[in-house]
């Protein structure tokens, strides 16, 4: 940082530092260390202002939150149409959900929980039989749908209506 510039007649920059040294350089020099002093500066300005927008954008997207659990159940008319699709995501997720939890449940031991794959006939864990689909199928017996037709959840052997979307099961 500078105190004292000074230019002579010879466009030399005479510069007394804080420090007392007092240092000799060209016009040319102090311009460049002028516009780097100045680059540095801008640089740091706008770090501030990319930060601000940053937190800005955060406390918006709080903002949008708070005001999606408040009326979520009687949407704002300026929002009701977001809020639908929100509403229409969290649905599919949850399906989605149940039916990761579906495929787990199936590809596990129903003693133990260990990993089992479909070709198995005993757990590796435990030693349970594991029946395969064709002897859990009782003769005569009508094979139904493991999972709803409409929204794809997975459903019981004894369900008549789906639990996540109400669609009646096809027998």
């Amino acid at each position: 940082m500078s105190q004292f510039v000074k230019i002579n007649k010879d466009d030399d920059v005479v510069v007394l530092l804080e420090d007392g040294v007092k240092g000799k350089i060209s016009k040319a020099g102090y311009s460049t260390m002028q516009k780097a002093k100045d680059l540095s500066e801008i640089t740091k300005l706008n770090m501030a202002v990319s930060e601000s927008e940053t937190k800005i954008n955060e406390i918006y997207s709080e903002i949008g939150y708070k005001v999606y659990c408040a009326y979520r159940e009687n949407p704002l008319e300026e929002v009701k149409e977001e809020i639908g699709q929100i509403r229409e995501l969290e649905e599919a997720m949850e399906a989605c959900k149940l039916q990761i939890q579906a495929i787990n449940a199936m590809n596990s031991c129903p003693r133990c929980g260990a990993k089992i794959k479909p070709e198995m006939m005993f757990c590796s864990s435990c030693g349970m039989k594991l029946q395969s689909e064709e002897q859990e199928t009782v003769e005569g017996e009508q094979e139904r749908p493991a999972f709803c037709s409409e929204c794809g959840a997975p459903l019981e052997p004894d369900m008549k209506f789906c639990t996540v979307c109400g669609h009646k099961v096809d027998e």
